[in-house]
């Protein structure tokens, strides 16, 4: 976003011209809006979509709804505020925006597709496998949209039925590199590590800078049980991207892994300097300052969690454990208690369950011992 500096102050010119020259002046400028007019007749958000092609999202998006406000096609006006939304990385907005779109056009080929998009974004792409099986039947010869059909495949379960797709895509784009990245996450999903590799390696020899293949590979070293050369891939990853928000996690937790807590946090507090708000970011620091015993900052950033989320179940946990850590083991009951009633089937609520028994012993004892 670009920040506003002191303002300058405009030099006043006296300007004198004769009625003649201002008439001539206007003359000149008459045919230019005329043609201003009737391009915005013609498309009234081409202003929106050329800015859209240069990046500048937010001059787009003001420009979408003051062309809606204007009578523009509503329909149209949220297609593109959805892929403005889907640029700026706020997949949930623009899943609205695409559903908004169908709700009043249902077969718009552009609002289906981009909620396909959406949902594959969101990780909820085996919800997209319908509408991305009958996008293909209508536009077999779209590479994008084989490979939609392709990640919600294999999103649903269904890795094989994701190679079928993703070979019709590489056979019309053999020189893609986020098609073999693709080959590489089925492969991964199959447990063929090798090949997945082997994929992943040939993409980047397309695309030396594709960050996400970095950390892929770096995720699938790690599962081989090669913590060097998953550390490398994170560390690429990050040397190209050094705000990469999943290398930054990936790195973190491969230093905690390894008995290397203080790593992680050093990771953690550079990456929360450009985005204070990450709260993945902030329960991963929560628990190394915790495994690095620093109980105190732990806690202080654990709660930082819940500031913004309330009902984080993470990070309720983990404050339960360093509370029990200080010995304020009432406290600690209450956080895992709240994690029990929250999400009574979730994965932290057998081991608050475990926990809070053992410190209400532990309270116990305690007592006793100070009676």
């Amino acid at each position: 976003m670009e920040r506003c500096g002191k303002s300058r102050g405009r030099s006043r010119l006296s300007l004198h011209l004769e009625q003649g020259a201002v008439d001539q002046l206007f003359r000149g400028l008459e045919p230019r809006a005329a043609g201003r007019q009737s391009d915005a007749v013609e498309d009234p958000f081409a202003l929106a979509r050329d800015y859209l092609g240069k990046g500048l999202l937010e001059l787009a998006a003001a420009e979408t709804s003051r062309a809606v406000s204007r009578g523009a096609d509503r329909v149209e006006g949220h297609v593109l505020a959805g892929e403005i939304f889907a640029r700026r990385g706020l997949h949930g907005e623009a899943l609205e925006r695409f559903r908004a779109a169908r709700a009043e056009q249902p077969d718009r080929r552009e609002a289906r597709f981009g909620e396909v998009r959406a949902l594959l974004a969101l990780g909820r792409g085996s919800a997209a496998v319908h509408d991305a099986e009958a996008l293909v039947q209508e536009t077999p010869g779209d590479v994008d949209v084989q490979m939609a059909l392709a990640s919600s495949r294999l999103a649903a379960g269904n890795p094989a039925g994701a190679l079928d797709a993703l070979r019709v895509a590489r056979e019309r784009a053999p020189q893609r590199a986020d098609i073999l990245k693709l080959e590489g996450d089925i492969a991964q999903s199959l447990g063929n590590t090798q090949a997945a590799l082997d994929a992943y390696q040939a993409a980047l020899g397309l695309d030396p800078r594709y960050v996400q293949v970095y950390v892929d590979v770096g995720k699938t070293h790690e599962a081989r049980g090669d913590p060097r050369a998953a550390e490398a891939s994170f560390r690429a990853a990050l040397e190209i991207l050094p705000t990469h928000a999943e290398a930054v996690l990936a790195l973190a937790h491969l230093c905690r892994r390894t008995g290397s807590p203080r790593g992680a946090v050093n990771l953690l507090v550079d990456f929360l300097t450009h985005d204070p708000a990450d709260v993945d970011a902030l329960l991963a620091l929560g628990r190394a300052l915790l495994e690095d015993n620093r109980l105190d900052p732990a806690l202080q950033v654990l709660r930082r969690v819940l500031a913004f989320d309330d009902k984080h179940c993470g990070a309720m946990f983990f404050a339960g454990v360093v509370l029990a850590q200080l010995k304020r083991y009432r406290e600690a009951v209450g956080m895992w208690e709240r994690v029990i009633a929250l999400d009574p089937s979730g994965p932290f609520a057998q081991e608050a369950r475990k926990h809070a028994r053992t410190a209400l012993d532990l309270q116990h004892i305690f007592r006793s011992e100070a009676a």
